[in-house]
Order: structure tokens, then C-alpha cells, then sequence
């Protein structure tokens, strides 16, 4: 008898803490847009305007996934990642420079960061020669010459969180 007390003791008490851990790992995630985000988990905002982006944009969330980041929102234009940014505060943005508008993706960071200091990480659609001088004003992190390797994708997104101190 006193045994089988004790087994139901130890039942309760196992299945107390599981529920606290539970309770627990809820607290610790907070939920973005349909997105989960675990408290360890870094936030990434992608600006990008064209259509054929789409190939690009599978590349960043395949490696996003592996290096677990979470994708917060793929925006287009300068209201939509203002929205987004004031919602979710992001930890780096990923942002094409041809954004096919009457600003490019430089120009938008420009403006956004004179807000928000949120670094950033370029995709260039082609060789801009004076890129290095356009971006000197703010937290340029890194970029990258389409179309995106996997490899060398996740190598620089790393790198790129390496930089601001969100990776060890």
C-alpha cells in the first residue's frame, strides 16, 4: 500500500513540474505575426520588392531556419517595414537594394535607420560600385551579389549576426 502511494506521490508531482515547464516555455515565446518566436530565436525583417525575389527569399528562409532565425515579415515598401519594425523590432533586416520604387533599398535603410538602428544585410541584384560609400552612415552588416549560394548565404547571415554580437 505504502508503495503505491508513493509511485502516485512521485506521478503527481513528475506531471506538476511538467506543467510548470510548460507554463514556462510559453511565458519565454512570444507570438509575431503567426510566428513563435522562442526567446533564443533572432528576429529577421526582409524588404524586397520584385517578384523573382521569390528563389532568393526561399534561400533566406531555408538558411534562416537553420541558423534559427525567424522571418518576421517580407515587406515592399517603406509604410509596410515602418509597420512591421514598430511591431516587431527586428534584429537585422535583409533588404534588396533594387527595390523597383522611387527609393532603393539603400535609400530606404537610410531613412528607416535614422529612426531605428536596426542593422542591415543587402542583396544586390548587380555590382553597384559605389555601394561601400552609400551605406558608410549606417549598420551595414554585410551583403550579397544574386543569385544566393546556400553556403555562402549562411556563412554571411552568420558572420553578419557574429558582427553585432548576437551570435558567439
Amino acid at each position: 500500500m505504502k508503495r503505491k502511494e508513493l509511485s502516485c506521490k512521485i506521478n503527481n508531482q513528475a506531471q506538476n513540474i511538467k506543467r510548470e515547464e510548460q507554463w514556462s516555455a510559453l511565458v519565454d515565446n512570444t507570438r509575431i505575426g503567426g510566428h513563435i518566436i522562442m526567446e533564443n530565436q533572432k528576429k529577421v525583417l526582409v524588404i524586397s520588392w520584385d517578384e523573382g525575389f521569390q528563389g532568393s527569399m526561399a534561400s533566406i528562409e531555408q538558411v534562416a531556419s537553420s541558423l534559427n532565425l525567424v522571418i518576421v515579415n517580407r515587406v515592399a515598401s517603406y509604410e509596410q517595414a515602418m509597420e512591421s519594425i514598430q511591431r516587431v523590432m527586428p534584429d537585422l533586416v535583409v533588404c534588396e537594394t533594387s527595390l523597383g520604387q522611387e527609393m532603393d533599398g539603400i535609400e530606404l535603410m537610410r531613412v528607416i535607420y535614422k529612426i531605428y538602428p536596426i542593422p542591415v544585410f543587402f542583396i544586390l541584384s548587380e555590382y553597384q560600385s559605389n555601394l561601400v560609400e552609400r551605406t558608410k552612415e549606417f549598420a551595414t552588416t554585410g551583403m550579397m551579389l544574386k543569385p544566393l549560394n546556400l553556403v555562402q548565404l549562411k556563412l554571411n547571415l552568420k558572420l553578419a549576426f557574429s558582427k553585432i554580437g548576437l551570435f558567439t
